[in-house]
């Protein structure tokens, strides 16, 4: 009888799988062949299996992998978040040393957002220390963090180092301003405006604020500004400024946009009986007053300002292929003409419109996306797929973003998803807009 029982629990155990327990030595063999056949998927398995060892060793694994694989954006993100969650105190003392080493300035990106999100108190000199780095997008991340932490200590700092760059402004300058907005609720133009405000406010005391040395007449005058003097115009679309130098306009035109809205409650006007007001004209129609606008816009744009334009419905058509255009009068003219064939039809694939935004115009820090609906590739008045594709931008903007540091501006018409809208462009730094 035992040695049945024996004979029965040998066959028992032979039939089960015993799980191989992860080694150090193992991963790096597994990420040794996911970098060999450049995988992805492969190597951003390996990378969150370096979180079940939680050791010096496999966090710099993750480095490495990241390293090897040409720093993807997908794999970037996944080590920021794994070694985030190492709990080992050997770990995070190698981050807070090494964010400081001689890595590549990509790597001490990653851990630099790994530090921005810790509540220890030494990362606060550190995100300081890294506003002086040479490398533009380090510099960008640094302020980015600073002002997500809302530490008013970072004020200053910022503002004199947004005032150095006003003149030639940036992704780094661009970066100073969104956090200074966040941490004094001042939506200010340029440094030195910040400067001076906060000279009177900044103690809680109101002083008489100092002088401050105007910028040069011509390379500090900021973007936009096509006529001097008191009579300057700046460009705007639909009312949000255009401050930024490298700008992809992103612009829905799917099938909805034909729709034309009443004007707001204040303008409407109604019979002496009652009577409803009179249906919208052509003026109210979207995809035209979206044509106009960025028309205007474009007309206005400062000769140092680079553009694109993406107009998307189900799928996304690029004015340039090239990628981002001098805002010179030739350059402007052939925009402007491309604007004119807009037609509206389709449905919103947003998600697309931006993954090729990022893609196509690797230069640009400032997307300004125009929409009056919902991301869908299936349409209709309650789409299926919207979460499931709001879920997925959500995830493929920080894989995109990590080494670029794009503010995306959003203005919604009637109908746009202005919940989905808001997220995104304060997940980036940006504005949210609603056109009425």
């Amino acid at each position: 009888m035992g040695l049945l029982m024996g004979l029965l629990v040998s066959a028992s155990a032979r039939g089960q799988e015993v799980e191989e327990p992860i080694t150090i030595e193992i991963l790096k063999e597994r990420a040794a062949r996911a970098v060999q056949r450049q995988d992805v998927d492969a190597a951003k398995v390996v990378i969150i299996q370096t979180g079940d060892i939680e050791t010096k060793e496999a966090a710099e694994l993750a480095l490495r992998i990241v390293e090897k694989m040409k720093y993807d954006g997908k794999l970037s993100e996944a080590a920021v978040r794994t070694i985030e969650e190492m709990n080992s105190p050997d770990v995070q003392e190698w981050v807070f040393r090494e964010v400081r080493g001689s890595m590549n300035w990509k790597l001490r990106v990653i851990l630099l957002e790994i530090v921005g999100s810790s509540k220890d108190e030494r990362a606060y000199p550190i995100l300081l220390s890294a506003l002086d780095e040479k490398e533009g997008t380090f510099q960008a991340t640094a302020a980015q963090l600073l002002g997500n932490r809302g530490d008013r200590r970072a004020i200053e700092p910022l503002i004199r180092l947004m005032v150095a760059l006003d003149k030639k402004m940036g992704v780094v300058w661009q970066q100073c301003q969104a956090s200074l907005e966040k941490l004094t609720g001042q939506d200010l133009d340029l440094g030195v405006d910040f400067e001076t405000w906060w000279i009177a406010h900044g103690d809680g005391v109101k002083k008489e604020p100092k002088p401050v040395a105007p910028p040069d007449p011509v390379e500090g005058e900021p973007i936009g500004r096509v006529e001097k003097g008191k009579h300057a115009r700046e460009a705007t679309f639909f009312g949000l400024k255009i401050t930024c130098q490298k700008i992809v306009f992103i612009i829905d035109v799917s099938g909805s946009m034909q729709r034309k809205d009443p004007p707001p409650a204040e303008d409407q006007r109604t019979g002496t009986r009652g009577q409803p007001a009179p249906e919208p004209g052509e003026d109210r129609r979207r995809i035209l007053r979206a044509q106009k606008e960025l028309k205007r816009t474009i007309r206005l744009l400062d000769s140092a300002v680079e553009f694109n334009i993406i107009a998307y419905s189900d799928e996304a058509i690029h004015w340039s292929r090239r990628g981002l255009r001098k805002a010179t009068k030739d350059s402007k003219e052939k925009a402007i003409k491309f604007v004119g064939r807009f037609k509206a039809d389709g449905t919103t694939w947003t998600d697309v419109a931006l993954e090729e935004a990022y893609q196509s115009n690797g230069d640009a820090y400032c997307f300004y996306l125009l929409s009056d609906g919902t991301p869908t590739h299936e349409g209709g008045e309650e789409p299926g797929d919207t979460e499931a594709i709001i879920e997925n931008i959500y995830e493929m903007i920080p894989e995109l973003d990590i080494f670029r540091r794009v503010r995306i501006h959003t203005l919604g018409f009637r109908g746009a998803n202005r919940e989905f809208m808001r997220k995104l462009s304060e997940m980036t730094g940006g504005s949210y807009r609603d056109i009425r």
